[in-house]
């Protein structure tokens, strides 16, 4: 995966160092990450792996890129915010992608364009073509632990204390 674009901030967690960073386009992501856009942020990821897509976090959203068990398959958990993704129309025929859940929902979402919009009191789900379709995942329980952040900039402090919520909060 490859981040291809990023305007504003963007951070993410990572349960393995139990830290969270700031990314670029250069920083790699890995499963079971946290990635989270700030109020500004925008981060467009392409999958140009044997996935092949590309998926846009608006400003004020966060997705755990999850671990899949399907070769040429990912799973983006929507835990706020807003998501789009696009495949190129020639990848159509190829079973792989990215499927999107909106966190705690055993709903999947997959297709070539779609997006969601997703917050406590907003849940929306709009294919822009006929590609579209619904899985049902098979989750299991598990716990993450509770993390508070060393130190963090006076401008990152929301975020931040949004991270320690998200986190808590599993």
């Amino acid at each position: 995966m490859t981040l291809t674009s990023i305007e504003g901030s963007s951070f993410k967690y990572s349960p393995r160092t139990n830290k969270y960073t700031k990314i670029n386009i250069e920083t790699p992501l890995y499963e079971n990450e946290v990635i989270t856009t700030s109020k500004v942020g925008l981060t467009v990821m392409d999958f140009n792996d044997e996935v092949i897509g590309t998926v846009v976090l608006a400003p004020n959203t966060q997705v755990i890129l999850r671990k899949t068990t399907s070769d040429g398959i990912r799973l983006l958990s929507l835990v706020r915010g807003h998501v789009r993704l696009y495949r190129a129309e020639k990848y159509n025929k190829k079973k792989v992608g990215v499927l999107i859940n909106i966190r705690d929902n055993p709903t999947a979402y997959y297709g070539t364009h779609f997006e969601i919009q997703y917050s406590q009191s907003t849940k929306l789900v709009t294919s822009f073509n006929s590609n579209f379709k619904k899985y049902h995942l098979n989750k299991k329980s598990f716990t993450l632990k509770n993390i508070a952040p060393k130190k963090t900039d006076p401008v990152d402090q929301e975020l931040s204390e949004d991270l320690k919520f998200l986190l808590e909060d599993t």
